[in-house]
């Protein structure tokens, strides 16, 4: 009978959460409420998602007309003049439905949760686990979205995210997500270099964190400087990071017999290791900080 090591990626910490297993609190309400407080990872403001969604909707609504006016053009060049009503209808639906769902789903799953209006209020749109969006999140935030901010002028989305500890709206709770803000001060950090742990340097070198961004790092971070908590506890954060994580840095199998502190300073090593300066200066959180 084969053991699993404790404190490893595969170990899932008190609880005997193992890898593949989903990771939910003791509220049985998911990630969200310890692990975003835990992982320091600042919600957004009321104020700032109505900014951005301000800039969503008036980008949308360009975009929007302009498609509306293309596919009246191209139609009304091959439509006969008895089905024109009929083509209008299609061409409103079309539009309607494209704008309020499809090009919103995706803009957030190709950028991983930044629309216009979330770049310039520095949000980003993440899964309750600190991950990064994906199609799935994206549609159902969208769907929902059609209703409770176009449907309702915005007011239940309001409603609901005032209400809401972790200021979601409906479609939030429903993908499990969160919208977070990215913007970190500079003064706000202390610069850190992430040594790798004796015995994991090849592992460093077999990495390849490109598709990791700024925001994957930040979580790697804080969990890794977490202070106060057991080491068991410690473990099974870094355990959850990685697990989440290792996908999109490494095609190896996950190292189980490699604590998984270890493993996440590796990938947090790498992750500074190939974002250093061109002038090849020891990377630090400086580098990092000085993008965001």
């Amino acid at each position: 009978m084969s053991t699993i090591p404790p404190g490893s990626v595969a170990d899932g910490g008190p609880g005997g959460r193992r890898v593949g297993e989903a990771g939910m609190g003791a509220s049985g309400t998911g990630l969200v409420t310890a692990e975003a407080v835990e992982l320091e990872i600042p919600t957004a403001s009321v104020g700032l998602r109505g900014l951005a969604i301000m800039v969503d909707v008036i980008v949308l609504g360009i975009v929007g007309i302009a498609m509306f006016f293309g596919l009246s053009l191209v139609l009304s060049s091959v439509v006969t003049d008895e089905a024109s009503a009929e083509a209008a209808i299609w061409v409103v639906i079309v539009t309607v439905v494209s704008m309020a769902i499809v090009v919103p789903t995706v803009i957030e799953a190709t950028t991983r949760g930044r629309s216009a209006g979330k770049v310039i209020a520095k949000l980003r749109v993440v899964t309750v686990e600190a991950g990064p969006v994906g199609w799935s999140h994206a549609a159902i935030r969208a769907t929902a979205g059609a209703f409770e901010l176009l449907g309702t002028g915005g007011l239940l989305a309001l409603l609901v995210a005032l209400l809401s500890p972790r200021g979601q709206r409906l479609g939030d709770m429903v993908a499990g997500t969160l919208v977070v803000r990215e913007a970190v001060s500079r003064t706000a950090i202390r610069p850190v270099r992430f040594t790798p742990v004796h015995g994991t340097a090849d592992l460093v070198a077999a990495l390849d964190v490109a598709d990791l961004d700024d925001a994957d790092y930040q979580v790697m971070r804080s969990t890794l400087l977490r202070d106060g908590l057991d080491p068991a506890r410690h473990a099974q954060l870094c355990g959850m990071v990685v697990r989440q994580l290792w996908p999109r840095a490494s095609r190896l199998p996950l190292p189980t017999s490699i604590p998984a502190p270890a493993v996440l300073t590796a990938m947090a090593a790498a992750y500074q290791d190939q974002h250093a300066p061109a002038d090849g200066a020891w990377a630090t959180d400086w580098v990092w900080a000085s993008r965001t």
